[in-house]
């Protein structure tokens, strides 16, 4: 579908200020351009942009050192997907936790274990209360049962004392040796 140009695209003279810029960057004018004040003025403001666009290409920009964090830092107070998983006491008003930030802390949490390192935390929410599913990998040659029973202490402790959650289940799924 071909888009129609307006009248302020149309110079007073009717030339279309797309074709005329078009007909500047090959270089190729028409007698009319050349010769039309109205035109001739258009070319002289086309080429001012151009040689301001061109200035600005060429110079050598850099974000100040600060700008990643700072962007960093905003993205994460952003909203994130997931659940809003409520957090007790809620006498004078409403506290939620998004369930990445709360997998993220029960996850630091199991990772305070020396030897297991935690890929996934999956909170669920049961009849009975909350589950957490870690998925991990711990150090070869390391006691597994007491590893996942230590991350499970560790992962109770932080929503208990962090979220004011009691978990009904910590299960620790072992997927690969580190």
């Amino acid at each position: 579908m071909a888009v129609e140009p307006t009248d302020h695209d149309r110079l007073p003279c009717g030339t279309d200020l797309t074709t005329l810029a078009g007909h500047l960057a090959e270089g190729a004018l028409t007698a009319h351009e050349r010769n039309c004040s109205h035109c001739r003025g258009a070319v002289r403001r086309l080429r001012a942009l151009d040689s301001a666009r061109d200035d600005l290409a060429s110079e050598s920009v850099s974000a100040p050192p600060q700008l990643l964090d700072e962007v960093m830092r905003v993205v994460r107070t952003e909203g994130r997907p997931g659940r809003a998983l409520p957090v007790p006491p809620e006498q004078h008003g409403v506290t939620r936790v998004r369930e990445p930030a709360a997998a993220r802390i029960l996850r630091t949490a199991a990772e305070t274990v020396g030897g297991i390192s935690v890929g996934r935390c999956r909170i669920s929410e049961e009849d009975e209360g909350l589950s957490v599913l870690l998925t991990a990998r711990v150090e070869t040659g390391a006691a597994i049962p007491e590893l996942a029973e230590a991350a499970r202490r560790a992962v109770r402790d932080a929503a208990r004392h962090q979220l004011g959650w009691t978990l009904i289940r910590v299960d620790v799924e072992v997927v690969d040796l580190s």
